[in-house]
């Protein structure tokens, strides 16, 4: 679907066109051509700049998020060691208890002689 425009330019669809005889050009059409360049390029420098900025925000939000973890499972761990040393000392206390028990009961028995 191409047309014909002034000075030898055939224009396609979505706004491109070619340039048939670049004698046949006029100076406006070569400052319009530059000045669409350059909203292009400015769009794009945009549209760079925003994924620019997502990437450095996914980035921070994936080192936060690391950061978390690491702090849970710090925390995870102190909680366990906690539980860990609670039950050591409960059965080191009953032990200890059982022993105690033990030797007043060979006590009582050797008192009574009958050990």
């Amino acid at each position: 679907m191409a047309k014909h425009g002034p000075g030898s330019v055939t224009f396609l669809a979505r706004g491109e066109f070619v340039i048939n005889n670049i004698l046949a050009i006029s100076i406006g059409q070569i400052t319009n051509a530059i000045g669409k360049l350059a909203e292009t390029r400015a769009e794009n420098g945009a549209e760079q700049n925003a994924v620019r900025n997502v990437y450095d925000q996914l980035q921070s939000s994936l080192v936060n998020l690391e950061n978390a973890q690491g702090r849970i499972m710090d925390a995870d761990i102190a909680s366990e060691t906690t539980r860990l040393t609670k039950h050591k000392i409960m059965r080191d206390a009953g032990v200890s208890m059982h022993l105690h028990a033990n030797r007043l009961t060979n006590l009582g028995l050797t008192l009574m002689g009958l050990e």
